[in-house]
């Protein structure tokens, strides 16, 4: 017989994820890294920024001046075993929220929700990230 995994749900991570339009540049980014610092640190307190590395396959040589693309940034809240239980990842102009640790549809969309808020403070009307052209689940 099925058991769900926490008795009265099977339903073990949720993910959120809003799509904005257009790139990021590095300028827009610092923007938002003073908004961690002053909205939503205290939800999400540890942050990891990827490397980025860039190189030629091929005939094309890699143009000197060019735009490099930006590192994922990650915020994220961790569990008392030391897994993510709350993550916030920013690539480009995409923003995606998750949760590992599902309680229930109104804690989590209501956490998510203050994630978004919390993000959207930080945002000028032409950041890319402000002009949102498709939401997921």
């Amino acid at each position: 017989m099925f058991e769900p995994l926490h008795h009265d749900h099977a339903i073990e991570s949720v993910i959120f994820r809003l799509n904005g339009k257009g790139g990021m540049t590095e300028q827009e980014r610092l923007n938002l890294e003073k908004g961690y610092e002053k909205y939503w640190k205290s939800v999400l307190p540890g942050s990891s920024q990827a490397q980025v590395m860039e190189f030629a396959m091929g005939p094309t040589p890699i143009v000197d001046g060019s735009p490099k693309p930006l590192a994922p940034t990650m915020y994220i809240e961790y569990s008392r075993t030391g897994n993510a239980a709350w993550w916030m990842e920013i690539a480009g102009p995409m923003i995606t929220i998750g949760c590992t640790q599902y309680s229930g549809w109104e804690k989590v969309s209501g956490k998510a929700f203050e994630l978004f808020s919390a993000l959207a403070k930080t945002l000028t009307s032409d950041h890319p990230l402000a002009r949102i052209c498709s939401a997921e689940l």
